[in-house]
């Protein structure tokens, strides 16, 4: 009877004791519900539960970061279409941009293999020049100092 389940067992429960096999529901024509969905809760616990695998795992706390922010922005890419060029912009600007592309290009590939999205960010980057990306900073700290300012508590109330 377990043998059953378990290939219905979401990857969440991984490193748990199996759940008891229950009879699955119809939702509708053709999509069985075997309870509730692992992926429905609130995102916060999503990152806890990658952070405290990664930790598990003894995993370095960049690389933890990077596959926490892999995890947290995968879902984006399907947007790309829709964004903004500022937006889009600032999603390219994000640490190891390539690793995200390349874990897009993987997802979409293992799915159901349709890669505009992808397409359409490689021609971005290859059209757009760096400076324009990830322009240099109209003023900065240094250049409050140089005109007088005072670095300090003080300096929030201006």
């Amino acid at each position: 009877m377990l043998e059953a389940c378990l290939p219905s067992l979401p990857l969440t429960r991984l490193g748990r004791s199996p759940p008891r096999c229950r009879q699955a529901t119809h939702v509708s024509p053709g999509i069985r519900h075997w309870g509730p969905h692992p992926f429905r809760r609130p995102r916060g616990s999503r990152r806890e539960d990658g952070t405290a695998i990664c930790h598990r795992l003894r995993f370095p706390n960049d690389d933890t970061l990077q596959i926490l922010a892999l995890v947290a922005n995968h879902m984006k890419f399907k947007d790309v279409g829709q964004m903004r060029k500022s937006t889009l912009k600032r999603f390219v600007r994000l640490p190891a941009f390539p690793e995200h592309l390349e874990l897009h290009r993987l997802d979409c590939l293992s799915s159901h293999g349709r890669l505009e999205a992808y397409q359409a960010l490689k021609h971005f980057l290859a059209e757009t020049p760096a400076e324009q990306v990830s322009p240099p900073r109209l003023l900065t700290g240094v250049d409050l100092q140089d005109m007088g300012y005072v670095p300090g508590p003080t300096s929030k109330e201006c």
